[in-house]
């Protein structure tokens, strides 16, 4: 992924605008034409350098590896950067077909979708339980009303 820095052009450009928009790498100014949401990939090539006399720089590569799909995320997060957003992006895109085109492209579009499946799944996980603690919740309480009710009748 490191000599894309040298390329000059570059398909399934929305593989990459979804990595940045998912990692939060940069905003939509710094990576797209202006005012559009057409990957500009003179902008973004740098990107994929590493810079080795610095290893604790934040670069593309430390955030994949940091990222981590689960759990709420704290942060303002725009339109663009919302998981919906970045799955629509790159779920229409075969696989099968970015292989063929480059195997480190397909491997970073199959890496997407399955940190995208991840997430959207956490996601659901968590809505569930906490529609599962809000039933027992109401439960509870309608068993100490019936409770209370009992009570005052025996009283």
């Amino acid at each position: 992924m490191i000599e894309f820095s040298d390329v000059d052009m570059i398909k399934y450009r929305r593989v990459f605008q979804s990595l940045f928009y998912l990692l939060q790498y940069n905003d939509r100014e710094a990576i797209c034409t202006r005012e559009t949401n057409m990957l500009e990939w003179r902008k973004c090539k740098d990107f994929f350098k590493v810079n080795f006399e610095n290893p604790d720089d934040d670069n593309l590569y430390r955030r994949m590896s940091e990222y981590n799909p689960f759990g709420p995320k704290d942060g303002e997060y725009k339109e663009y950067q919302k998981i919906h957003f970045i799955r629509s992006n790159v779920e229409e895109i075969d696989p099968e077909i970015v292989d063929e085109y480059s195997t480190a492209v397909g491997k970073l579009h199959r890496w997407l979708l399955t940190g995208i499946e991840i997430r959207i799944e956490d996601v659901r996980a968590r809505r569930r339980k906490i529609m599962e603690r809000r039933q027992e919740r109401e439960e509870a309480i309608e068993r100490e009303q019936e409770r209370v009710e009992r009570r005052e009748g025996e009283v």
